[in-house]
C-alpha cells in the first residue's frame, strides 16, 4: 500500500482458522504462454529485469467466464509484487479473491490492500475471512446490504484476536457481489472499483466513461475528517506536523482528476503522539487507530447493470496512485481479453510509480468484462446526460442504493500524484537502471579518487541525446521526487545515463 504506518512488532495470538474456499487468489501461478512477448510488452523495467518482474507477478494462463442475471461476463487477475530497494523481499502485501460461484447464484471478487509489517497477513485473513462471513449472512437470510457491512465488520472484530499483531497493521477491502442483474459493491480504505460506461451527450459521439463505484475513504473527504475528528483526532500532513507547512484543510479534489505532486497526503494523528499516521479513514485491523474512528464499516453502493456498462475495474491503490479512473478506462477499453487488459493497466501502474518514486507499490487489478447482455437485459439510454450547471448533480439513474455518497462525496477525493499530463499515451518517462543507480549512489562511489572501491563508470553508461531530449529531462527532472535531493552535478550524471521511454 502506497500510505502505510508503522508497526510495534508481532504479538502471538489465538487463532481462527478461515474457512477454506476455492477461489482464484495470490496462489494462482501464471504460465510462460499466457505471457506477452517481450516486444509488446509496455514495461519500463527500470531496476527490474522482465524475468524479475515476471517473478513477482501472479496471474492466471487465460481469462475465465461467469454468469448473472442476464449478463455474461469474462474476467482476469494480475497481482505484482512491488519493488523496495531497501528492501527487496518484502511480500505482496495485496490479496485478492475470484469467486464466480461464491453462494446460489452470486458471485464475488475482491482486493485486499495490506499496510503496515504485518500487512499481508491482515489482508490474506480479510480475503479469506469476509466472503466466509458473508455466505454465512446469507444463509441466514440476511438482506444483502446488512450481510456485507456484518461482515467487514466481524472480520474486524475477529482479526485483533489473529495470531498476528494487526495494533498497527490493516488491510483495505474493495468487494464487488453480483446478483442476478445487480451489483453491490462494498468499499473501506482507498482502493477502488470503477464502471465504464457508454455516455452520450448531445450532439457529440458516445464515448466510454469510468464512473466512480467507490469512493476512497481518505481525509482528503470533508465528512471523514470531521467524523474522525469527533474522537479528537489531529488532520495534519507530514509537512503540518513538522511545521514546514501551515495548517490548513485545503485538500478537497475531484476523483481522479487532479494532481498531487507533493506527495505529502493527509494523515490521523493522535491528539496526544506523532501517530499512527494513517492516511485513510476506514480500515480492516489498525486496532490502535480504531478510538481516533478508524473503523471497518463498509460504504455500499448498489446499482444495476445495463448493456450501456461495459466493464469494471476492481484494484488497489498501486493502479490508482498515478493514474486517474478515466486513464485506466482508456487503457483496458483496447483490449478484447481481460487479461490482457490486467497485465496492460498493472504494466503502466509500474512504469508510473518508476516514473516518480525509487521504488514501487504492490499493485493489483482484477478486470471483468460484460460480453453478452442477452436479449432482455436493459437497453442503455438514448442519451445520458451528466448533469446541468442549474442542477449540479449527476445523473445516476442505475444506481439503486448509494446515490448519495456518489453524488455527495465526488468532489473531495484523494487525487493522483504526478505531472500536469493526464494522458497515459503521451507520456515520456526516464528509464534505466543506470539512471536510478547513480541517483541512489553516495557521492564517493562517483569518485575515481576515493576509498569507496571501484568506482562507478558513469562515460561507459552515457547516453548520446539531442537538444531537445536535453531540455525534455530538464522539464521531467525538475519536480521529479528521485531527483529533488540531489546536487547539481549529481543531477547531470543521473540524466547523463537516462534513457527516453515514449509512452
Amino acid at each position: 500500500m502506497g500510505n502505510c504506518c508503522s508497526n510495534t512488532g508481532a504479538v502471538a495470538r489465538s487463532a481462527i482458522p478461515p474457512a477454506p474456499r476455492p477461489s482464484a487468489s495470490a496462489s494462482a501461478k501464471e504460465t510462460p504462454a499466457s505471457r506477452r512477448s517481450s516486444e509488446a510488452r509496455r514495461y519500463s523495467t527500470g531496476p527490474l529485469t522482465l524475468k524479475d518482474i515476471d517473478s513477482r507477478t501472479t496471474a492466471p494462463p487465460r481469462a475465465n467466464v461467469f454468469a448473472s442475471g442476464q449478463f455474461k461476463f469474462s474476467y482476469a487477475f494480475v497481482s505484482q509484487r512491488g519493488y523496495y530497494p531497501d528492501a527487496l523481499h518484502k511480500p505482496n502485501q495485496d490479496a485478492f479473491t475470484c469467486l464466480p460461484n461464491f453462494h446460489e447464484d452470486k458471485s464475488f471478487f475482491g482486493v485486499f490492500d495490506g499496510h503496515g509489517t504485518t500487512g499481508e497477513h491482515c489482508a490474506q485473513f480479510a480475503r479469506d475471512k469476509v466472503p466466509y462471513l458473508l455466505e454465512q449472512n446469507l444463509k441466514a437470510g440476511m438482506p444483502v446490504s446488512n450481510a456485507l457491512t456484518l461482515a467487514h465488520i466481524d472480520a474486524n472484530s475477529l482479526i485483533h484476536s489473529a495470531p498476528f499483531d494487526d495494533s498497527m497493521s490493516g488491510t483495505t477491502a474493495i468487494s464487488v457481489l453480483f446478483d442476478k442483474n445487480e451489483i453491490h459493491v462494498s468499499n473501506v480504505g482507498d482502493s477502488r472499483a470503477i464502471i465504464a460506461q457508454e455516455v452520450a451527450k448531445d450532439g457529440e459521439p458516445v464515448q466510454l466513461v469510468a464512473k466512480p463505484l467507490s469512493i476512497d475513504q481518505t481525509p482528503f473527504r470533508k465528512d471523514e475528517r470531521d467524523r474522525v475528528k469527533k474522537t479528537g483526532a489531529r488532520i495534519m500532513t507530514v509537512d503540518q506536523l513538522e511545521g514546514y507547512e501551515p495548517l490548513h484543510e485545503n485538500w478537497g479534489l475531484t476523483l481522479g482528476d487532479e494532481i498531487d505532486e507533493s506527495g505529502d497526503p493527509p494523515r490521523i494523528w493522535h491528539p496526544h503522539g506523532d501517530y499512527p499516521g494513517t492516511a485513510f479513514t476506514r480500515s480492516i485491523g489498525d486496532q490502535v487507530s480504531e478510538e481516533l474512528g478508524v473503523f471497518a464499516e463498509p460504504e455500499i453502493i448498489t446499482k444495476a447493470l445495463g448493456a450501456h456498462d461495459k466493464f469494471l475495474v476492481v484494484a488497489s491503490d498501486g493502479v490508482f496512485e498515478f493514474l486517474t479512473s478515466q486513464a485506466v478506462v482508456n487503457i483496458v477499453k483496447l483490449y478484447k481479453d481481460p487479461l490482457e487488459a490486467c497485465r496492460a493497466v498493472v504494466e503502466e501502474a509500474y512504469n508510473r510509480w518508476l516514473q516518480f518514486e525509487v521504488r514501487t507499490d504492490d499493485i493489483t487489478c482484477i478486470c471483468i468484462f460484460l460480453d453478452d447482455a442477452g436479449s432482455e437485459a436493459p437497453a442503455p439510454p438514448v442519451v445520458s446526460r451528466e448533469g446541468s450547471a442549474a442542477s449540479g448533480k449527476a445523473h445516476r439513474n442505475s444506481i439503486i442504493a448509494g446515490r448519495e455518497v456518489l453524488l455527495a462525496m465526488e468532489d473531495s477525493l484523494r487525487p493522483v500524484r504526478g505531472g500536469p499530463s493526464q494522458s497515459w499515451r503521451s507520456r515520456q518517462t526516464i528509464i534505466g537502471a543506470d539512471a536510478v543507480h547513480v541517483a541512489m549512489l553516495p557521492d564517493a562511489a562517483l569518485s575515481p579518487t576515493s576509498d569507496a572501491g571501484e568506482p562507478f563508470d558513469v562515460g561507459s553508461a552515457t547516453v548520446a541525446k539531442s537538444d531537445e531530449d536535453c531540455a525534455a529531462l530538464r522539464a521531467m527532472v525538475q519536480n521529479n521526487f528521485l531527483f529533488a535531493h540531489l546536487s547539481p552535478a549529481k543531477v547531470g550524471l543521473a540524466k547523463a545515463c537516462a534513457r527516453f521511454r515514449f509512452g
